[in-house]
């Protein structure tokens, strides 16, 4: 379960699941999921995730600063998961460099899953100052959101659902045709304590989209891994709507480790993966 409030960092675990082969010989499209600081539960929360990328492209996850930046030098990765709050991180600023490199450079980022239940105010700023955005952390709580008709992505993924409720950080500081699901006069607070109160707030929203460079950086709010997230992701990595012209291969999950000292022990396989392991130079 995910904290009450943001800012509480979950303590570094497993990684997603790998084994002995290498995507890299095919050079077949991917999606790179950056999980620097992933907890425990981390795979189980995010299934629904992975399973919705796998029929896409192949994913690999990259879970030290090396990989990252190993993974972000191919030329065959399609778009980066940020999943948690480790870029933030001091000892992470290379990595963090290279993404922003990524992004100004054509590549397309969301910052999602454990990222928001876990950055602190501060931290949320700085970080995506690193990327020219003048973006805050805003309101913390549950609501029905819905689909902006004014933002290219919901124009070009008509598939999106129309609306859907999530416990989400929001992102404050944006401007009106950044926001992807954004809270209208339909919208309420939705709690188990506290009684409904409709949302007043329209200057702020849960899912936002901005252009970074010749690149693209978005951020989903949601702490609570809804279904309905997953598609987001698709669309905001261009992989919902996408065109049916294009070639597709058949989709695998993987984890970048970098060198290790002596081998390490693989764990098993999720039942919605079929691992693979990218080895940093």
């Amino acid at each position: 379960a995910m904290p009450s409030k943001p800012g509480a960092r979950p303590n570094a675990s497993s990684s997603p699941p790998a084994s002995s082969s290498s995507i890299l010989s095919t050079q077949a499209p991917f999606v790179l999921m950056i999980s620097l600081e992933a907890s425990g539960n981390f795979l189980n929360m995010y299934a629904h995730l992975y399973h919705a990328l796998s029929t896409k492209r192949n994913v690999l996850s990259a879970s030290d600063v090396e990989s990252v930046i190993t993974g972000l030098s191919k030329p065959n990765l399609e778009g980066v998961i940020v999943t948690d709050a480790g870029l933030a991180e001091r000892s992470a600023s290379r990595a963090l460099t290279k993404l922003v490199d990524y992004v100004k450079s054509g590549g397309r980022v969301v910052v999602g899953c454990n990222f928001s239940g876990f950055i602190t105010g501060p931290d949320f700023k700085k970080f995506f100052r690193a990327f020219g955005l003048d973006w805050q952390s805003g309101s913390y709580h549950r609501a029905t959101f819905f689909k902006n008709p004014n933002n290219e992505v919901v124009a070009a993924n008509p598939s999106l659902p129309p609306s859907y409720s999530m416990k989400a950080l929001h992102v404050d500081g944006i401007k009106p045709e950044m926001a992807v699901y954004h809270p209208t006069h339909q919208s309420v607070t939705q709690s188990r304590v506290f009684p409904p109160v409709p949302v007043t707030n329209f200057d702020e929203a849960p899912v936002v989209y901005a252009s970074v460079g010749s690149g693209y950086l978005a951020y989903i709010g949601d702490v609570n891994a809804e279904e309905d997230s997953s598609e987001v992701y698709l669309a905001l990595l261009e992989l919902l709507d996408e065109d049916k012209s294009k070639p597709t291969s058949p989709s695998v999950t993987a984890t970048i480790v970098a060198p290790q000292p002596a081998p390490k022990p693989v764990p098993a396989a999720a039942p919605f993966s079929s691992p693979l392991v990218l080895t940093a130079p």
